[in-house]
């Protein structure tokens, strides 16, 4: 495993369980839920699920859990496996969701009937959802597994509190008083426009910079509102510019409660619409990919990961080209590929595209597993994706079609994967995708990506995979239920068998589309369509993947812990 690595990636936001514009009153809904008025709540959070930055992880619980408790099981489990797909949980939070699944899915008589007879939904006031989280722009790391890397919110000030410092435009006097009284001596704030400005005494702006600065960000906030058609903040936006990673980590602990590592060079906070990165009057690349992240949520709370940090990082470098802001199509993230394509160890990998697209936040951000030289291939690979889709004009149509998804499904009807709308918007399989990317990035970088790694990537007999999951599967029964938890091994091997069913039918069906291809007149030409048994094998791959992961971790959990 290698032990230095350049890292100069992963601009994130801070998540937070309520919207920056409005508190969500849980136990509003707690209380309706209390009195069985199930019907009631669905209705009001799925309106203000419509509102700006409604689609957040609280309101979206309270759809999934009325649901559920309306009798509609199949819908409330597609809900909450949404929320943890699409929103940073981790540890308590998430184990939290997963039993809400569970006795969703199979709740006992006795909890049934007690709850029919004392209905009691209190219990939800003891897990915020989901758990504030950030990942920073970094400089240089030297261990891919160092915990120094990782942001520690022990200290976080309560939500509550941030929201306090959230003032409309026409309140700047107000909202400069708030932050002057969490700030110290040291600092100097100034207002233009939407944007509240604040510098330290020691690297301060001038007057006529102050104008500059908010007129830059003022220019980048329009084109993000107007070119992804989102619904505009009306709040102000506290900008803190700072001159070195000394004076942001001084000045994270003091506005946040939140300790930065060292090589963090920026985040940003939905709760109280404020950025901090390091720059000066000139340099706002870093405040550029911190203002997408907090405008892309009025609408878009539930952005994919690929496709949040993949255009973050495009807009971090990137140029004026009339009004239009262009993402550079040589940003130092090239590095970060070339180096994963060289290396040699397990630990680094350019991920198939089939799993980027479809990566939880969770696992895309290395919450499972702490390897951040993983992570910032993950980063720099969504960077040139939203490249590629930047030349193609699709950029638009993207973001469009995961704004539009359903969040609660039709009767009957699957859900569409992150993948299956990838597909749907490139008009083409993520195999044929994928060759025509790498063939792309080979011409304009000088290599390939997947050429020669694609058999280590993408597997290629899926029966030998399904024999493998299966001698796991027993093993787990043997090593770790040891025989005596019949139910919960019987449900795994149902789990097991209707994925490996899926995929015989599956191959006992040929593709329709390939007879249209196939019976085109020779003088006619046609824009392939999607292989839709293509398609389908992909997701099979990616669902006995996500199982044969369920396996693993309950084996891991189950292996004898050492005593402190």
């Amino acid at each position: 495993m290698r032990t230095t690595i350049l890292c100069f990636v992963l601009l994130a936001v801070i998540h937070f369980y309520a919207s920056a514009q409005k508190k969500v009153d849980r136990q509003y809904f707690i209380t309706l839920l209390n009195a069985g008025q199930y019907d009631r709540v669905f209705d009001t959070a799925v309106k203000l699920r419509k509102q700006v930055y409604g689609k957040n992880a609280v309101i979206d619980y309270f759809i999934a859990k009325s649901l559920c408790l309306d009798g509609h099981t199949e819908k409330s489990i597609n809900c909450f496996n949404y929320i943890i797909k699409n929103f940073k949980l981790a540890g308590s939070k998430k184990d939290f969701i997963e039993q809400e699944i569970s006795s969703c899915n199979a709740p006992s008589a006795a909890a049934e009937e007690e709850l029919m007879a004392t209905p009691d939904f209190n219990y939800i006031n003891n897990v915020t959802l989901p758990e504030a989280s950030v990942g920073g722009k970094m400089g240089k790391v030297y261990d891919c597994f160092s915990e120094n890397q990782t942001i520690n919110f022990s200290r976080m000030f309560s939500l509550d509190s941030l929201e306090s410092r959230l003032f409309p435009i026409g309140q700047k006097k107000k909202a400069i008083q708030k932050i002057n009284s969490i700030l110290n001596n040291n600092y100097k704030t100034d207002t233009s426009g939407r944007y509240i400005l604040v510098t330290t005494k020691e690297f301060p702006l001038t007057d006529n910079k102050v104008g500059h600065v908010a007129n830059r960000l003022e220019q980048a906030y329009k084109f993000f509102v107007d070119y992804y058609s989102l619904r505009p903040p009306d709040k102000l936006l506290t900008v803190y510019i700072l001159p070195h990673q000394t004076a942001l980590r001084q000045t994270a602990n003091l506005v946040h409660g939140i300790q930065l590592p060292d090589p963090n060079i920026g985040y940003s906070n939905l709760s109280d619409l404020s950025l901090l990165g390091l720059g000066d009057a000139e340099q706002l690349g870093t405040l550029y990919h911190e203002l997408f992240h907090l405008i892309i949520r009025t609408d878009l709370g539930d952005i994919p990961a690929f496709l949040d940090e993949g255009l973050a990082s495009l807009y971090s470098v990137s140029k004026w080209e009339n009004e239009t802001l262009v993402g550079d199509h040589r940003p130092w993230r090239l590095l970060e590929l070339r180096e994963a394509k060289s290396a040699g160890d397990k630990y680094l990998k350019i991920p198939p595209f089939e799993k980027l697209i479809n990566y939880s936040w969770n696992e895309f951000d290395g919450q499972e597993t702490k390897n951040v030289c993983q992570v910032a291939v993950n980063y720099a690979l969504s960077n040139f994706l939203m490249i590629w889709l930047q030349e193609k004009n699709l950029l638009k149509e993207m973001v469009t079609a995961f704004k539009n998804r359903p969040f609660i499904p039709e009767e009957g009807v699957e859900p569409k994967s992150n993948l299956q709308i990838f597909e749907a918007v490139v008009a083409d399989s993520i195999k044929a995708f994928t060759k025509k990317f790498d063939q792309w990035f080979k011409d304009k970088y000088q290599f390939d990506l997947y050429d020669d790694v694609a058999s280590r990537n993408i597997p290629v007999n899926i029966n030998r995979l399904f024999d493998n999951t299966r001698i796991l599967l027993l093993e787990t029964n043997e090593k770790v239920f040891k025989f005596n938890e019949p139910a919960r091994y019987k449900m795994l091997e149902q789990e097991l068998n209707a994925i490996e069913d899926d995929h015989r039918e599956i191959m006992s069906n040929p593709n329709p589309n390939q007879n249209n291809i196939n019976n085109a007149p020779v003088n006619v030409q046609q824009s392939r369509p999607v292989d839709d048994n293509e398609i389908k094998k992909n997701e099979i791959r990616l669902r006995l993947d996500e199982f044969e992961k369920k396996l693993r971790t309950i084996i891991f959990d189950g292996l004898p812990k050492q005593a402190n």
